[in-house]
């Protein structure tokens, strides 16, 4: 039933790229996605519209890049200490800083930050808002919760973009949508952008166990 309502989803957002965390690791693999050396992130160019190349990849992150743009996906269990989640984001710091261009990072960190959206902060969200300062970024969440499970609530999924964007040019939302997952869908649209596009190709159906991110990208948009 997921994987039905994410096809639908898509097509519906007019989604070029979709980026997952935590997929069903032999869906991804047999069905064409680009996947992270843990199996934790998956990325798919749904439409081909936009020149999209994988640029970057390790245990829970994986990068493509357009030629405007850096998108990341990322993930980290909450069963990773301290310093494993500390050695994750330095790598993904090490990417982010080299890009020189506009940068959008989409993903669930396990963890708790008030300038991600979320009523208090704790250890591992001092260490993202650190490194978000160090690299010039910051998260769009506001409080509304991404996910939502045996009454409970929060902010987990992150959308977090660089200082090379302007605030008229993005819209950031959680979508209403049902995809029989605790997780919601969120996008972010990106409007004016200049986008190298290859021919228009028909969307195709795909599969996934567990959406929780959605970017859309057009000639003049990327939703997310």
């Amino acid at each position: 039933m997921s994987h039905d309502l994410v096809s639908e989803l898509v097509i519906e957002q007019r989604a070029d790229l979709l980026i997952i965390t935590e997929p069903n690791k032999y869906l991804v693999v047999r069905s064409g996605w680009m996947v992270d050396t843990n199996g934790d992130v998956a990325i798919m160019d749904v439409s081909g519209r936009i020149a999209w190349r994988l640029t970057s990849r390790s245990g829970g992150m994986l990068a493509v890049e357009s030629d405007s743009t850096l998108a990341i996906g990322a993930y980290v269990s909450p069963n990773c200490d301290i310093n494993e989640f500390t050695r994750r984001l330095d790598i993904m710091q090490g990417v982010v800083n080299k890009a020189r261009k506009k940068v959008i990072i989409l993903g669930d960190f396990n963890s708790k930050a008030i300038a991600a959206g979320s009523a208090y902060t704790n250890r591992r969200g001092e260490i993202l808002t650190d490194m978000m300062g160090v690299v010039s970024c910051h998260c769009v969440n506001d409080s509304t919760p991404t996910y939502e499970a045996r009454g409970h609530s929060s902010v987990l999924d992150l959308t977090i973009i660089n200082d090379r964007w302007s605030r008229e040019h993005w819209d950031w939302r959680v979508l209403p949508h049902d995809v029989a997952s605790d997780h919601h869908p969120t996008t972010i649209t990106i409007k004016g952008s200049d986008y190298v596009t290859r021919e228009k190709m028909p969307y195709s159906s795909f599969t996934t166990e567990q959406i929780e991110i959605i970017i859309d990208t057009t000639a003049e948009r990327i939703t997310t």
